[in-house]
């Protein structure tokens, strides 16, 4: 499955008013550079030591603040339709190669289509390794993405908690979905692999953004935390044994 394939997250995308306090704070807490984009309309993300961008950063001067996983499209024009059709929203403009949308809790995300940098194996520290959906409404979340992109979703054992893998192609998982308590908030978020989540937990904060909940654990030695950068966005960094 490569990251072209309709349904993959290989890719993420914030829109700021201001850029310079985005690009500060993730280089300093997870060692990001950042590179003009083609054309010079945007700036692409790379992770420390990568070759090829992960994200992409975009100077707008309405709409507030978003941070949005990009989901994969081999044809936008068709994707769109299914996707209103299951109870989608459009949540921007459409063209030939990108769409904004949210999915019927709420939750915004790009579908893109084009060449996508195929995530390295193992990921790097400081790379886009993961993503998460968090809801209070599991069943109706994981039947919309799996009628939409043919997501399946496995109970994770081992998670320690009501936690499910999400399997974007045959392989191995590359997101998951928590199904979280009837006040907790609907996201859908990039997570970034980390050295060492406690630290980071704390540097984030020194730096100015709020630490929404952890660092945590799971029987697995899993850590994570999610936080919300000054901005407002919501992601998560987590660490895994051998990783």
């Amino acid at each position: 499955m490569d990251a072209t394939s309709t349904g993959q997250v290989s890719w993420f995308e914030f829109l700021t008013p201001d850029p310079t306090v985005l690009e500060k704070f993730y280089g300093q807490l997870l060692g990001w550079t950042f590179e003009s984009g083609p054309g010079g309309t945007d700036v692409r993300i790379l992770a420390p030591g990568a070759a090829s961008p992960m994200g992409t950063l975009v100077e707008t001067d309405s709409g507030g603040d978003h941070l949005r996983v990009a989901i994969s499209s081999a044809d936008i024009a068709a994707d769109v339709a299914k996707l209103v059709a299951l109870g989608a929203s459009l949540a921007g403009p459409v063209t030939e190669r990108s769409a904004l949308l949210a999915d019927p809790r709420g939750n915004a995300f790009t579908l893109a289509s084009g060449p996508q940098s195929a995530p390295e194996f193992p990921p790097r520290h400081g790379s886009l390794a993961w993503f998460e959906l968090g809801t209070t409404e599991p069943k109706s979340v994981a039947a919309f993405y799996t009628e939409a992109f043919g997501w399946r979703f496995e109970f994770d054992e081992n998670a320690g908690a009501q936690y499910y893998n999400i399997f974007t192609g045959p392989q191995w998982p590359t997101g998951g979905m928590y199904d979280l308590q009837p006040d907790g908030p609907e996201y859908l978020i990039p997570a970034y692999l980390v050295g060492d989540v406690p630290t980071l937990s704390e540097v984030a904060e020194t730096l100015g953004g709020v630490v929404e909940f952890g660092p945590a654990g799971c029987p697995d030695g899993l850590l994570y935390s999610r936080v919300i950068d000054p901005n407002g966005n919501r992601f998560e960094i987590f660490s895994a044994p051998g990783m």
